[in-house]
């Protein structure tokens, strides 16, 4: 569950260049819901996605993830909690390390820095099963270099990655935007199915109308750094791209 508090965020305070980016944000997302944000460039929506991950603190408001205020904890204090895929292919994974020891990096990230990366038979067989049911070939390449991968390659095993250790948030910013579209629809629908699979409370950020119709269970458009539409349930099934393209 993650819950926003009547959030404010400015940027470039007192000066001539001020911008309020969020104004009085107040939502409450369900635990293992689906939630799709949308709105236009400069609408708060990676703002608000930087918020719950810690990036960012807001001016005024209070973040609770499973009742837990996690304000003023910083990213690296919220990974027990949050996980997050990037727009960039790339940025959720060490190019120079193999594909398995990303795997066993993924798996430590909630736990003492202090322990010794160990890569068993009863680790590998795990990743190697979770991969090989993407269908992708992948599960032949687990002691080559991440980086070696193409990009849709790296962010779907990315997407794999964020449940090797337990987490409660799933935060998706633009993840298959820089994918060409078969490769899109694979990522997208893999990130659907872990959500529904390990019960993630997910939040994805999206300019594409045709995935914000297709997946999640709630659509939230953000306008000028307000909440302009919220439609959840049997509503957000009945959308459609065109009618969510009429909002903007």
């Amino acid at each position: 569950m993650i819950r926003l508090s009547n959030i404010h965020k400015k940027f470039f305070k007192d000066t001539d260049r001020e911008v309020y980016a969020l104004r009085g944000i107040n939502l409450e997302i369900e635990r293992g819901s689906f939630t799709i944000l949308i709105g236009s460039n400069g609408s708060g929506k990676s703002t608000l996605l930087n918020l719950v991950a810690g990036n960012l603190l807001p001016d005024a408001g209070r973040i609770f993830i499973n009742n837990s205020d996690v304000t003023d904890a910083l990213d690296h204090k919220r990974s027990s909690k949050v996980s997050r895929v990037f727009q960039d292919p790339l940025a959720g994974s060490a190019s120079e390390l193999t594909v398995m020891e990303n795997f066993r990096l993924a798996a430590l990230r909630t736990r003492h820095k202090n322990l010794i990366i160990g890569l068993n038979n009863e680790f590998r067989n795990k990743v190697i099963a979770n991969i090989t049911q993407l269908g992708l070939g992948l599960e032949h390449k687990v002691d080559q270099p991440i980086g070696t991968l193409s990009g849709g390659q790296r962010q779907a095993l990315t997407l794999l990655m964020t449940v090797m250790d337990q987490t409660d948030v799933l935060l998706m910013d633009e993840p298959s935007s820089a994918l060409d579209p078969a490769t899109a629809k694979t990522v997208m629908g893999l990130a659907a199915q872990i959500t529904r699979a390990h019960g993630l409370t997910t939040l994805l950020v999206t300019h594409n109308l045709k995935d914000a119709e297709t997946y999640g269970d709630r659509i939230i458009m953000l306008e000028n750094g307000s909440v302009k539409k919220d439609i959840q349930g049997d509503g957000k099934k009945a959308l459609s791209s065109a009618e969510i393209f009429s909002w903007f």
